[in-house]
């Protein structure tokens, strides 16, 4: 763990790789080996080190999380949100883990159940403003619900989000959707109201 902490991974897998020879069933030294060959991009050989930890510890929650958030940043989306839902199943507190599993709905095109994820989180933490401008999102650009859409929208700006780029995209894509000029005026006159308008 020192060499890895100093940057010095191919040797720290070595010291891990003769660990094992060792002490073959020992949890650390497999998931740090995950994670180290993650680090390295050898998503193969990382996935092979928490399968082999979930094969002997398939309540780990730790490697559950790690071997979900994995899967899902190789868009490997449907495989990871099985894992997130174990995960969440040991730790229903853990909003981060939600805020991933409702992104890999909504990369499947899954958005009722994305928008259902949503509505469990912001029940656990009503001030997640990333939660509050992708429901937003959602409801504004996939499931045209403009008043829904709006109110999420309006809430995720007071609690501080201003991420401009999305905004800006939020903005392109409310104006190609079906929604009545009315209601997209509306989210451009909210916009210039917080001083975010593209």
């Amino acid at each position: 763990y020192a060499r890895h902490a100093q940057d010095r991974d191919d040797e720290a897998i070595l010291v891990y790789q003769q660990i094992l020879t060792i002490q073959p069933e020992d949890r650390d030294t497999h998931y740090n080996l995950g994670v180290i060959f993650w680090k390295k991009e050898d998503f193969i050989r990382a996935e092979e080190y928490f399968k082999a930890l979930l094969t002997r510890d398939p309540d780990d929650a730790e490697a559950i999380l790690s071997y979900a958030t994995l899967l899902a940043r190789q868009k490997k989306h449907a495989e990871a949100i099985n894992y997130f839902n174990q995960y969440l199943e040991i730790m229903p507190q853990k909003t981060a883990a939600y805020l991933l599993l409702a992104d890999c709905y909504t990369a499947l095109e899954q958005y009722l159940k994305a928008l259902d994820v949503y509505e469990k989180v912001l029940i656990l933490d009503a001030r997640l403003k990333d939660a509050w401008y992708r429901r937003a999102e959602i409801l504004l650009t996939k499931a045209e619900d403009p008043d829904k859409g709006y109110t999420s929208l309006e809430q995720a700006l007071d609690l501080g989000f201003n991420d401009r780029a999305a905004l800006a995209d939020l903005v392109k894509r409310v104006d190609e959707s079906n929604m009545l000029d009315y209601e997209k005026t509306r989210i451009t006159a909210l916009l210039k109201k917080k001083n975010l308008a593209p």
